[in-house]
């Protein structure tokens, strides 16, 4: 399941703590973090399927709520793709390919 979380606030402030000046919320009572105002705000979590966590970052909450749905999805068909799977370069696949590779073919009866 993937959920999505505000890197700026804190999820259970202690009661003592003083509240976020910049942000507000109708529901609950925003405190910021030590990352707040720091990199992008919003958070996807999500555990992959080999059962890794996994985490990517995004500056609007639409964006990380559109990306949690699209993990989610692709989790439950089984399509999903680790996206550092991407980052392997062609020369490693090829090098590792050659080495398991069979080379030559089987002589022809004739």
């Amino acid at each position: 399941m993937a959920s999505v979380y505000d890197r700026w606030h804190l999820a259970r402030p202690p009661k003592e703590a003083e509240p976020c000046t910049e942000h507000s919320s109708k529901t609950r009572s925003l405190v910021p973090s030590a990352d707040h105002g720091k990199g992008k705000r919003w958070q996807v979590r999500w555990r992959d399927a080999a059962g890794e966590q996994q985490k990517e970052n995004f500056a609007k909450r639409s964006q990380a709520d559109t990306r949690a749905a699209t993990i989610e999805a692709d989790l439950a068909r089984g399509l999903y793709v680790d996206p550092a799977a991407g980052r392997e370069s062609f020369r490693s696949v090829g090098e590792r390919w050659r080495t398991s590779a069979v080379h030559g073919m089987a002589p022809r009866r004739a």
